[in-house]
């Protein structure tokens, strides 16, 4: 987190990262829908630190 702050040149809260978190997420479900959200969700949650390393973007926008 201090890493973070440190490279955005601002500080957030861990309650605000939580907030926007809890937004971002209810955002790409209803992008994707409930049901390729849930299905996206256990993937990603099932992964490897390592896996999901090689399945990031390399940039992230």
């Amino acid at each position: 987190m201090e890493t973070l702050n440190e490279k955005m040149g601002v500080e957030v809260s861990w309650s605000a990262w939580r907030i926007l978190n809890r937004r971002d997420l209810s955002v790409a479900r209803v992008l994707l829908g409930a049901e390729a959200f849930e299905k996206a969700r256990m993937e990603g949650r099932a992964m490897t630190l390592d896996e999901a390393v090689v399945e990031a973007p390399a940039e992230v926008v």
